[in-house]
């Protein structure tokens, strides 16, 4: 049975795994950014269109030991190609090298093309060419010391490219990672769920096309797979049409996305539209400090703009803000709060009753839980 490697985000792997084992594959197992799957053919068909928490997914080609760098080349060199394409295709070679056989990932990444590249030739006379970034077909290398390899992206383009977003905010939060963190969070859609500073609506959005059960990728009209010379459409679209019957249609969900820039609130109307959430979504024009929650019970999800974090003062007195606005006006609820400032989440005031740490594209970030209760209760506050 095929090996497949789905790519995630770090400090995701679990959440990624357990929506791998719902999807009704369960021989997994957690690596670093990444979860391994053995699985049938039907699962790189399912993983790309239906995982929310998924970069990627790579198929294993190849993979051995090292005793030179010219031995790459040798092995890469017996490998096929032509069972993975054709010389009128364009392909592009990505990964990762940490060994001290290379200096760097140029000189790998070239013998890893040269081989390629003279498979054709020697074989049909003609070579393919390279398309950095528009190629038929993606190879992944990893080189770690004499171990290395080679794999082909199914997805191509990031898989939080999900089609759906018209437009952004700044700093527009990953959708995978907005994702990701909805399903950290062990949210469903039986409690209101509102983002007070929702900028371009990435977390409402991704949780609102969850309540309904959409597909992740159902908005996407492209992947890497598509130009597998044995991609079975047929499968495909058995995989699709099946998703796509299983989306609820009028899901009993309460989500609620705020924020005090009206430009922003705009944007995330529209993406919530274009996502096919429009109707289960809504969306206001109003600062944190005077949001009023029209649930009780609520579930709060914020991630701080970040503009905010010029001054150290004005940060501290921010997050010390939400603390008040959230016992104050929001009590009782469940607030998650995502933020990479660990030193201004302690100006909040209250006790976190969990922490998962997480990234922010390069920087180190945590997500908070503050379980806050109505009335005065000394185990909640700091």
């Amino acid at each position: 049975m095929p090996v497949y490697t789905v790519k995630t985000l770090a400090g995701l792997e679990a959440v990624c795994a357990k929506e791998i084992v719902d999807l009704g594959y369960p021989n997994v197992e957690i690596r670093t950014r990444a979860v391994q799957v053995e699985a049938p053919e039907r699962f790189l068909c399912e993983a790309n269109y239906r995982l929310y928490t998924a970069i990627s997914v790579l198929e294993t080609i190849l993979s051995g030991s090292l005793r030179q760098p010219r031995d790459l080349y040798n092995q890469l060199a017996a490998i096929p190609w032509d069972q993975y394409m054709d010389q009128q295709q364009t392909f592009a070679f990505k990964g990762h090298v940490s060994s001290t056989f290379f200096n760097n990932s140029i000189y790998a990444m070239q013998l890893a093309k040269d081989a390629l590249v003279d498979y054709f030739r020697s074989k049909y006379g003609k070579r393919p060419s390279v398309d950095r970034d528009h190629a038929d077909h993606h190879f992944v290398l990893r080189v770690n010391e004499e171990k290395f390899e080679l794999s082909r992206d199914a997805s191509g383009a990031p898989l939080f490219q999900r089609g759906y977003r018209q437009q952004t905010g700044r700093a527009p939060l990953n959708e995978v990672l907005a994702a990701g963190i909805i399903k950290s969070m062990g949210w469903d859609s039986s409690r209101p769920l509102i983002d007070p500073m929702c900028g371009s609506g990435t977390f409402i959005i991704e949780a609102a096309r969850m309540a309904r059960n959409m597909p992740a990728q159902m908005h996407r009209k492209q992947f890497a797979l598509f130009h597998w010379p044995e991609f079975q459409q047929d499968l495909w679209a058995e995989v699709v049409e099946k998703a796509n019957a299983a989306i609820i249609q009028a899901p009993e969900a309460l989500l609620m996305g705020a924020d005090q820039d009206g430009r922003v609130v705009e944007i995330a109307r529209t993406n919530a539209q274009s996502a096919g959430v429009d109707t289960i979504t809504q969306w206001k024009q109003v600062a944190f400090q005077q949001l009023q929650t029209p649930w009780p019970d609520p579930v709060l999800i914020m991630n701080p703009p970040y503009d905010i974090r010029l001054q150290h003062r004005a940060i501290e007195q921010f997050y010390s803000d939400i603390g008040t606005v959230l016992k104050h006006q929001f009590a009782p609820c469940e607030a998650w709060l995502f933020s990479a400032n660990p030193e201004a989440m302690k100006a909040i005031g209250l006790r976190p009753s969990r922490k998962i740490a997480l990234y922010n594209g390069q920087l180190p970030a945590q997500l908070r839980q503050f379980v806050i209760f109505a009335g005065k209760r000394k185990d909640q506050y700091d």
